[in-house]
Order: C-alpha cells, then structure tokens, then sequence
C-alpha cells in the first residue's frame, strides 16, 4: 500500500496565508523557505587562533562537543564565561570527563553515545540544546580513521581496502549528520583553513587557501552546508598619546609622549576572491561583518535574520522547547 502524502494545504504560514502550490499536493511554490539560526547547517572556517570556539560558544543554545580537549577560551582577561554547554569538560589534569566530572575516553563509541542521548532527548521532548557543534574537523576526522581501523580489524591504513575504509568513514560521519538533523537540531563544524606557500617568484595573489581535510570530505559534504563562513581575527596597532608627570623647575608638569596599542578585529567573512572557493551562502549574508570579542552570536543572529527571515514563516508544529 503506497504512503499517504501529506497535503501541504494543511500547514498555515504565521502570517495566516495558505502556501500555494502548482500540482495539487506535491509541493509548495512561491514561498520563501528558511532555516532558522539556531537550525542551520553550517561550517565556521578560520586559522589557528582565530575566535572560532569563542564565537560558537556565545551561542547559548549550542552544545559544544569539544573534540581537540582544550581549555575554556578567554578572548580577555575581563570575559565572561561561555554560555554554551561543553562536552567534554576538562578537569585540571587535563583529561576529558562528562557531566558528572568522571573521566571518559573520548573515542567514537563515547561520541556515538552522546548522539543517541541528544536522539533519545529530542523523541521524548526533554530539555536538550538547539545546536551541536563539532569542534573541530580535524579531530573528528582523526577520531574516525582510529574507529575506521578499529572495525575493519586492521593496525595500519595500508593493510586494509582505502576505497571501502573511506566509504566507511565518511559514511558514519554522514549518518552522524543525519541523525542529530532528523532529530530536529542544528550543526555547525568547525574547521580549519590554512595557506599554501607561493612558490619563489610569484606574487601574493598565488596564495592559495585550503581546508584542511581530505578532499573527500569537500566533495561528499560540502554541498550540505546551509553557510560556510570564515572567522578572521586581524591585529592593528595604533599610536596613541600617553599623558605623564614630571617635575620641571620644582614644579609638577604634564607631558605627552607616543605610546603603542595593539587592538585585536573579528570579522566573520562570506567573500573574499582569494578564499572563494572556501565559501558559501544561501543567503546573501553580508561579505563582511565585524563582530565583537563576546556575545558574538547574537549579532550573527541580527545579519542574518535580515537577509533569511521571509515576511511569512511557516508555524512549527514542533517547538524543541
């Protein structure tokens, strides 16, 4: 017996408009569909050092699943905390533990597990995140080679089939995307970028910027991404006049002499021609916007509701919270 299709006429917009369709219930036309912030599927893209975690971590409904075992940033000495959640933590010793301040070992198996408690939250509407981020591509990518020998029995990547071992990766890595979407949450990844040196002789503009993951993952996931932007951290030193004291002729004078101050930018970057090919909107999210050292999200969340929130926005059934 072939499954009943649901009639789009049945879902009302928040405006009170009825979404219009061309072919009887096959699907809906003229409207504008969208993804709210908090449910995007994104890639944060940056150098080492750049604000990524700190970014990401001002998200107060983000689960930051904190795969290379650093410590809380502090972008300045005066910071609030991060208000994202973080698994998992690290205690003094350096070692991962979970919410219980038990020491785990961080592996696949550990993560996976933490994926069916998110699933298992959401069938059951218990208070869980909005958004998951994997911090960082890398470390994911080097968690899933260890987990890709581990189940084809093999201690080295040369003794096994590479074809079938990177199907096997990415296709886990894959069926994790799935699964945490499916279950109504949001995901970013964050990802590293770095230059390739020009070779002697040739100008700046041969500089070529890349990811850094194997090719593999930009041909099966990329095209996944609701945005892929980058995170740009940019020193600029200014000369500022510094007032003094000193005592001339018994007596106490001012005095001005130069002083340096160093003040550290984010941008968050949607174009750049050298870094093009790196990028992605669906959206025509802004080419640059500069974004201060905390509670960056929400300014994130301002763009890009500008440019993504249709006037009309179809009622969700389902509210995660």
């Amino acid at each position: 017996m072939a499954p009943s299709i649901p009639d789009v006429t049945s879902f009302q917009f928040a405006n009170g408009k009825q979404p219009m369709s061309q072919y009887g219930s096959f699907g809906i036309a003229n409207q504008r569909m969208w993804v709210k912030p908090g449910k995007l599927r994104g890639i944060l893209l940056g150098e080492f050092n750049s604000g990524k975690t700190s970014f990401l971590g001002s998200n107060p409904g983000a689960l930051i699943i904190n795969l290379d075992l650093s410590s809380t940033p502090v972008p300045s000495p005066n910071s609030p905390g991060l208000p994202a959640q973080f698994w998992p933590g690290l205690n003094e010793d350096g070692l991962p533990i979970d919410f219980n301040s038990n020491v785990i070992k961080l592996s696949w198996e550990t993560l996976s597990a933490l994926r069916s408690k998110l699933v298992e939250a959401a069938r059951l509407n218990q208070p869980r995140p909005e958004t998951v981020v994997i911090d960082g591509l890398t470390e994911w990518l080097n968690m899933m080679r260890r987990a890709t020998l581990l189940h084809f029995g093999k201690e080295t990547w040369d003794e096994g089939r590479g074809d079938a071992m990177w199907e096997w990766l990415y296709g886990q890595m894959l069926l994790f995307m799935n699964d945490l979407r499916d279950a109504g949450y949001g995901l970013w990844v964050v990802a590293h970028i770095s230059s390739e040196l020009p070779r002697e002789g040739s100008s700046s503009k041969d500089v070529r910027w890349s990811l850094n993951a194997p090719p593999g993952f930009f041909k099966r996931f990329y095209g996944s991404f609701e945005l892929a932007l980058e995170l740009r951290k940019t020193l600029k030193v200014t000369v500022e006049q510094e007032e003094y004291e000193v005592v001339v002729a018994g007596k106490p004078t001012k005095m001005k002499r130069p002083k340096s101050v160093t003040q550290t930018f984010f941008t968050l970057n949607g174009e750049d021609p050298e870094r093009s090919s790196l990028y992605k909107r669906r959206v025509a999210f802004p080419a640059t916007v500069t974004v201060p050292p905390t509670n960056a999200w929400a300014l994130f969340v301002d763009e890009y509701l500008k440019v993504a929130k249709p006037s009309g926005t179809l009622v969700d059934p389902s509210p995660s919270k």
